[in-house]
Order: structure tokens, then sequence, then C-alpha cells
């Protein structure tokens, strides 16, 4: 009984908590400035030597560690970079891709990356003029050196691959899906044949 009741009194504070963060936002009060301004773009890379980069996601861990996976210099190379104080400085780049490696890089073919409980996880295309790769590979520290690359699909003859993505489940098995395009189309028919 004083389980139940302690448990009533933790949901009402919260409910509380959650009531009074709701308010019409004509009620509140001017927001208190936390010292970070993002009415500018600010240039990270820049600073580490990377003059030209595309395709760069942004992640967060609780530690206030911040990822920036990245396709980076005039050969789409992928690489991580890495903040260890909440995005003032990035280190990097830590390579991921080979450095010959062609990375597609634009809209739905920008590589990704999943958080695990203990491992990192990113996902990307390479191109090698006949098709495309996808490709996976792993960190167990966080992002400070990664595994070697695998190749997820597996091919008979070359094919492109489009709008890849990555997902670690709560028990550490990892799924990547993808659109295929190693199966033949069916012939479309001219017309339907009436029954």
């Amino acid at each position: 009984m004083k389980t139940r009741r302690y448990l009533q009194a933790v949901l009402f504070g919260l409910a509380a908590l959650f009531l009074a963060g709701c308010k019409h936002p004509a009620t509140h009060p001017e927001p208190v400035s936390t010292g970070y301004v993002f009415d500018q773009p600010t240039p990270v890379l820049q600073k580490l030597g990377i003059a030209r980069s595309t395709s760069a996601r942004l992640g967060m861990r609780v530690s206030g560690q911040v990822y920036l996976p990245v396709v980076y210099g005039k050969q789409n190379r992928f690489g991580f970079f890495m903040s260890p104080n909440e995005g003032d400085t990035f280190m990097g780049p830590v390579p991921i891709s080979a450095p010959d490696g062609n990375v597609v890089a634009h809209g739905e073919a920008s590589p990704m990356f999943a958080l695990g409980t203990t491992q990192l996880y990113v996902l990307w295309q390479q191109e090698d003029g006949h098709g495309t790769h996808l490709l996976t590979a792993r960190s167990l520290t966080w992002g400070h050196s990664f595994d070697k690359p695998v190749n997820v699909v597996t091919k008979n003859k070359p094919s492109f691959n489009g709008y890849g993505s990555i997902g670690v489940a709560p028990d550490g098995d990892v799924y990547v899906v993808w659109l295929d395009g190693r199966d033949p189309q069916p012939p479309v028919p001219d017309s339907l044949d009436p029954m």
C-alpha cells in the first residue's frame, strides 16, 4: 500500500510538471539565454582543414559527446568527427571508407549512423562505376575507431541500391533496410485482358 501511494505521488508530481510546461506560449516569459546562438552557421570542419564536406548527420550521447559523420574531400571519403564538449570543438576525421572510395552522398543516399547501447554503427553507399555497394561498419569505441567495412548486399552482377537505413534494436540486433535493384523487373502489360 505504501509503494502504491508513493507511485501515485510520483506520477502526480510528473503530471504537474508536464502540465506546467504545457502552458500557452503567450503566457511564457522570455527564454533565458544559454549562451548558444544559432542565428548564423558555424564552420566546424574548416577549423580542421576540411574545405569540402557534404551530407552531415548530427547525433549526441547523454554524456555530451556530439557525433558528426560527414562525406568530405575531393574523393568523397566518409569519416567521423567527434566533439567531447557538446560541440565547442571537434576532433577527427576518423576515416571509415577507403581513401579512393567514391561514397555516394546526396539526399536519400547520404550516410547514416545508429547508436546501440555499447556500439555505434554507420551505413553508406559506395559507387564503383557499375553500380553501388551498401557498406556498414561498427565501432566498439564510440567512434574513435571502426571495424573493417562489411558489404551488406551480396550481388552476382552490378546493380544499384538506394534509400538505405540502419537501426539498432534494444537487444543489440542491427537492422538494415534498402531498396534493391538486383531483381529483374517484370514486364509491364500493354493492357489488361477482360475476363
